[in-house]
């Protein structure tokens, strides 16, 4: 008998195991179903807060009034291509477009000058660059140490996600074309997002048509023109491209309080000689 039930116990071994194979096989499935989900989620909001060429995308909390800084200081602009170049262009275009909003600023280049010169003040600079390649801003962390050497009030940074130029063959139809697209982001000393722009601009050189014997082609955009012709199938400049993108940018960006809002910044008219 007592070898009866020791069979009766061995045969229901298997089928337990059975049951708790298909027990932990759901819970796997149910575990890729939920990353699924996690994933399709986060990408719709990639997507909600991306832009198109010429589209932008501002945010300000609704506070703004109250939290306003009064100085503000703007980091050195990062690329992910680490090119002193276009970091730099993006600088100089920034401080001339935005000097007019009624704050206290300090140029990426004196912030880099005040924080180089003290105790410091290099590894701050690092760990920043670091803080806005991966997150767009510096966090609260580093926003304190940094607002308390440069004796501001808020922090501005600068992130070049696109830095492109496409120049046209000599056997190429089409128009030349260049493109940027920056992330800005301004915290106050403890960290907080304050302020956050996102968005490109594009500009197009003349239509370069290629002539054969039948007569010509050429395509046509609604990307505008470019004043610039720097030979036949150049793409247009830079600067070109950072004088429409921030003159929309700086119109956009909250005045100070108690200031006049800016008077837009000039930029080229489309289909200018």
């Amino acid at each position: 008998m007592s070898r009866g039930v020791a069979g009766s116990r061995t045969g229901a071994e298997p089928m337990a195991r059975g049951l708790n194979s298909a027990a932990a096989a759901h819970t796997v499935f149910a575990a890729l179903i939920s990353s699924a989900a996690a994933l399709t989620i986060a990408s719709a909001a990639l997507a909600a807060g991306s832009s198109k060429p010429g589209e932008d995308v501002f945010w300000k909390p609704t506070d703004f009034v109250a939290r306003a800084p009064a100085s503000i200081a703007m980091l050195p602009t990062v690329s992910f291509e680490h090119s002193a170049e276009s970091e730099r262009e993006v600088s100089v275009a920034w401080a001339a477009s935005f000097q007019r909003a009624g704050y206290r600023w300090i140029s990426a280049v004196n912030t880099r000058s005040i924080l180089l010169a003290l105790p410091g003040g290099d590894s701050l600079l690092t760990d920043a660059r670091a803080a806005v390649l991966q997150k767009g801003e510096v966090d609260s962390i580093l926003a304190p140490a940094l607002c308390a050497k440069l004796r501001v009030q808020a922090l501005l940074s600068v992130r070049i996600d696109q830095w492109e130029r496409h120049s046209l063959e000599i056997d190429e139809a089409g128009k030349p074309w260049t493109r940027v697209h920056l992330r800005a982001a301004m915290v106050d000393s403890t960290g907080h997002a304050i302020w956050t722009a996102s968005g490109s601009e594009t500009v197009e050189g003349p239509n370069h048509e290629l002539r054969t014997e039948r007569g010509s082609t050429g395509t046509e955009s609604s990307a505008p023109p470019s004043e610039f012709t720097g030979g036949e199938g150049a793409a247009p400049p830079f600067h070109d491209v950072l004088t429409r993108l921030l003159a929309r940018w700086s119109v956009a960006f909250p005045p100070r309080p108690g200031t006049p809002p800016p008077a837009p910044a000039p930029s080229p008219a489309p289909g200018s000689p």
